[in-house]
């Protein structure tokens, strides 16, 4: 017997290597956020990991979840500081919210499912103003990479598993390293999930794979994987897209320099492109998206409950108070 959440089934290891190799990273998580932080945490941390895997059936979200903390543990050894420090800004409260939230958001994507004639038409009409804003021509960019299947392989699978992987592994640094900027980034997330929703109700898109005008074709099935749709005129906006860009603002606020710029940059250009080539989101589907996530955290943090008092975080290059 079998259940599916929203069209996921969760699954167990299929093979005894898969099975160890899951058991070693759940053990790794343990210890070394046992040592981090304190072993309520710790199996708090090993339990969202199993979860991660049982809902992807995929070693992305754990092993984001051990680079977040991993990352932790080495910088508080290269910068000599204590390694365990009583700093966890995730609240069981806040799993539980994001675990509704998640699940209430998926269930809304559900219902707010336009027509197809409404949405292809929204789409014709968003090609236009890009054409008239002279933006690259998202057919022209997948024509690039599409006919090399490696490259094509990695960006359907960076589509599929790594927007909600880093944004878990981002979150549970934020919660460890920069509490401030965790607890802006936590609210922002929320405020602009649920935002987005009005949009795909409001005005129902399909993405350009679904529409003939747009000359791109989806790309899932041509690499061997698959990817289940909630609602499939969903495109405007771009989560994938917006909670890249809101973990970049994060780790932007939290390391500030070079790394923290880099990171702001690369989270939400790197999935702007993929979006694109994967054949599901226009470019002002990632615009729009980005506007969304990120302008409610510029905002919170100007109000005093919000406010970034210090970063907390110790880089071997740039020095932060705790």
């Amino acid at each position: 017997m079998s259940f599916s959440i929203f069209n996921r089934v969760p699954e167990f290891p299929d093979s005894p290597l898969r099975f160890a190799q899951l058991f070693a990273m759940l053990i790794a998580i343990t210890v070394i956020a046992g040592l981090i932080a304190n072993w309520r945490i710790a199996v708090a941390l090993g339990g969202v990991a199993l979860a991660g895997f049982l809902f992807d059936f995929a070693f992305y979200i754990p092993a984001a979840i051990l680079v977040a903390i991993a990352a932790t543990l080495i910088s508080r050894l290269v910068t000599a500081g204590p390694i365990r420090r009583p700093i966890f800004a995730a609240s069981p409260r806040d799993i539980g919210v994001f675990a509704a939230g998640f699940l209430l958001y998926e269930f809304g994507r559900s219902v707010t499912e336009g027509d197809y004639e409404t949405a292809v038409m929204n789409a014709e009409h968003l090609l236009n103003l890009q054409i008239g804003m002279g933006l690259p021509d998202e057919a022209r960019v997948q024509g690039w990479v599409f006919d090399h299947m490696r490259l094509m392989t990695v960006f359907n699978t960076y589509y599929s598993y790594f927007f909600l992987a880093i944004t878990i592994g981002s979150l549970i640094w934020l919660s460890l390293n920069a509490p401030d900027v965790y607890r802006i980034t936590r609210t922002a997330l929320g405020i602009a999930t649920f935002s987005a929703l009005l949009f795909f109700a409001a005005v129902p898109m399909a993405p350009p794979r679904l529409v003939e005008a747009s000359g791109q074709v989806g790309s899932h099935a041509r690499v061997g994987l698959t990817h289940g749709y909630m609602n499939e005129f969903a495109a405007m906006p771009s989560l994938h897209v917006g909670w890249m860009a809101l973990m970049g603002w994060a780790f932007y606020r939290a390391l500030g320099g070079k790394l923290g710029w880099g990171i702001a940059l690369f989270l939400p250009v790197s999935m702007m492109l993929t979006v694109v080539v994967t054949g599901h989101h226009y470019w002002m589907d990632g615009v729009v998206g980005a506007v969304l996530c990120v302008a409610p955290a510029i905002i919170l943090e100007r109000f005093p409950r919000f406010r970034v008092e210090s970063t907390g975080v110790k880089t071997p290059h740039a020095a932060g108070t705790d």
